[in-house]
């Protein structure tokens, strides 16, 4: 008989057998020597089997009847073979031979080789590290994102083929033949306890599923593993997803609070996409909040309904989401606590204008609560009420592709933006890119090359982007899709002429500071009867939370709405850059806007970015010699071809 047949013959004699059985009959009835016995007890002990010896008496299993329902506790079965295979793969990083691992379990390496590939079969989707051979044998190769999603499908496959749960304690006693138990025990208790944080409704399903990522999450973090942010969707797509940022952190703290870990924002942010794909949302309602802060979120709606020219007043979804980062949010506030953004740059891009209008309508609840509010705390706000707009399909998206790479793309993406509607939504990618992302949210592809994609409208272009470029895109939009009436003015803003005067434009030449700008203007506008003596001090205090600047070389400062009598713009232009907060600037647009106006925010908010939202329009302001001429140039239009 072969050896790895008799080891395995022997073993189902103890786990068949309750009692004692003597090594002198164990070699008669496998018709070896005792010497040979007693080496293989030693092979199978190496193996991790147990056995109770009893001198005089004999030998048996140590806790017959527990072996006896496992049956991966045989090491010549498959099961534990795999088993044995994925810790070392995955959890401890090995790189792996067929023969040894042959050797190690006395089977052949086609066995192994069988194991392997029902390993990829079950476990290893697209979307997990990948299996390759290398000089010195087989390993699992990926980024940190695969190989957690690798631990995650690994967890959902070993629970599944043992016909466990996570809530059950055998189903967490397996999980814990790979990960710390203590942190099995501190993931089950913080998943299990959800429903008491005042979750909305998770079902079962999704629960497994997020204590699973948190499981992977934690474990790779105590080994100070941690994710990297990439750029492998939409940045819309991406800045979403942080609608759960601040529950995945609070999460996080909760489980490691007694564990020496550390984690970084990108961590967070991994946890945040699989809360927001499993559905985790809280409920709040009147009774929870009180009269004062249903009060408050019901005028924050209120004003963003009037402010967008969109009616969000009944969505409920858009109410609770408030509610839900209303109160963490003032707590942290009032405490100094400080959570950062890790997209604050990519919202106030993709979503300037939503990000502005959400400033302007938070602003009476600093004033109320007695807040300052931050740049940070309005970027993930906005997300909320961006998201009630995508509902009702007042955003659209648009893709722009260049081969040239994303340069490229975001000059043309910045003249598109001239034609289009201020609240769609324009991304850019170089062509390698655009093969990784998902079609099914785009309305509209932009590219200077012709692409093979089905069932998306695809208008090409030119590298140049011609006046005739801007017209055929504008054509088809129109033509494809519903253009709002508003919307669609190549840098025509006649209606300025209501909120700016002559008085309020101011050319400058020389060197000046931010502090000498914003005293000035405000100083004028207080004078002739416009704002208040506090709008200077919203102006500045807007500043310090982030400022109003951009990459083009323009600034759109605005104050307070209580401190404006009424609405109005005013121009500042600089022959030479002035250092504003993060950029050097030449056009400044001050923005007030008074309460009795709320309904024309977007409009007036529009005109004013009209006039900094490119290069080739700030150099045409800033090149202006008279008042007469920027008026000619802003109301009646500005030919940037």
């Amino acid at each position: 008989m072969k050896v790895a047949l008799r080891q395995k013959k022997l073993l189902e004699m103890f786990k068949y057998t309750s009692g004692y059985m003597t090594v002198e009959y164990l070699s008669k009835e496998l018709q070896v020597s005792k010497r040979t016995i007693h080496s293989d007890l030693q092979r199978l002990e190496s193996k991790g089997i147990s056995f109770e010896k009893k001198p005089g008496v004999g030998i048996r299993l140590r806790s017959a009847a527990f072996e006896q329902e496992s049956a991966d506790l045989d090491p010549f079965s498959p099961e534990y073979r795999r088993k044995q295979l994925i810790k070392e793969l995955l959890f401890l990083g090995k790189t792996i031979t067929y023969q040894s691992f042959s050797e190690r379990f006395m089977v052949s390496p086609s066995s192994i080789i069988a194991d392997v590939n029902h390993i990829k079969k079950y476990i290893l989707n697209d979307s997990c590290a990948e299996l390759i051979g290398a000089e010195n044998g087989t390993l699992l190769q990926g980024s940190e994102a695969q190989w957690q999603k690798t631990m995650i499908s690994c967890n959902e496959y070993l629970l599944k083929n043992a016909g466990l749960s996570f809530r059950e304690e055998k189903g967490r006693d397996l999980l814990c033949e790979f990960y710390n138990p203590e942190l099995v025990e501190a993931c089950y208790h913080i998943t299990s306890s959800l429903r008491e944080y005042n979750i909305y409704y998770v079902a079962d399903y999704y629960l497994s599923n997020v204590f699973n990522v948190l499981l992977v999450l934690v474990q790779r973090l105590s080994e100070h593993h941690h994710h990297i942010m990439e750029h492998n969707e939409f940045y819309s797509d991406q800045i979403m997803t942080l609608m759960c940022y601040t529950i995945a952190k609070d999460l996080l703290e909760l489980v490691t609070k007694n564990q020496d870990i550390t984690f970084e924002t990108s961590d967070i942010y991994f946890l945040s996409i699989y809360l927001k794909a499993n559905r985790i949302t809280f409920k709040t309602t009147a009774t929870n909040l009180g009269s004062r802060f249903e009060k408050i979120v019901r005028d924050m709606i209120d004003r963003m309904s009037s402010c967008a020219n969109v009616d969000l007043r009944n969505d409920n979804e858009l109410y609770e989401n408030i509610c839900l980062h209303l109160i963490p949010m003032i707590h942290r506030l009032t405490n100094n606590i400080y959570v950062e953004n890790p997209m604050l740059d990519e919202i106030k891009k993709e979503f300037r204008l939503m990000f502005e209008l959400t400033w302007l309508v938070v602003d009476s609840l600093t004033k109320e609560l007695n807040i300052a509010m931050t740049e940070d705390e309005v970027g993930f706000l906005m997300l909320h009420f961006q998201n009630a707009l995508e509902k009702q399909k007042k955003s659209k998206r648009i893709l722009v592709v260049c081969p040239n790479g994303i340069a490229t793309s975001t000059l043309i993406a910045n003249r598109i933006r001239g034609v289009l509607p201020p609240l769609d939504i324009i991304e850019v990618a170089s062509l390698e890119e655009v093969e990784t992302f998902e079609y099914s949210n785009i309305d509209f592809i932009v590219s200077t090359v012709p692409l093979n994609v089905k069932d998306v409208l695809v208008v090409v272009v030119s590298m140049l982007l011609n006046k005739k470029d801007l017209e055929q895109i504008e054509k088809v939009y129109k033509s494809k899709l519903p253009l709002p009436v508003e919307s669609g003015q190549n840098f025509k803003n006649k209606e300025l002429e209501k909120y700016l005067s002559r008085e309020h434009i101011f050319f400058h030449k020389g060197k000046c500071t931010q502090e000498e700008v914003i005293q000035t203007v405000c100083k004028k506008l207080e004078q002739d009867g416009m704002v208040e003596s506090g709008f200077q001090v919203s102006i500045f205090e807007r500043e310090n939370e982030g400022g109003t600047d951009n990459a083009f070389g323009g600034a759109l400062p605005h104050g307070a709405v209580s401190t404006v009598k009424q609405t109005c713009l005013a121009v500042w232009v600089n022959d030479e850059p002035i250092k504003w907060t993060k950029y050097k600037v030449k056009v400044i647009v001050f923005f007030a806007l008074s309460e009795k106006d709320m309904k024309n925010t977007k409009k007036v908010l529009e005109n004013g970015f009209s006039m900094i939202k490119s290069k080739e329009i700030i150099e045409k302001l800033s090149a202006a010699k008279t008042k007469e001429e920027l008026i000619t140039h802003i109301a009646g239009g500005i030919n940037v071809d």
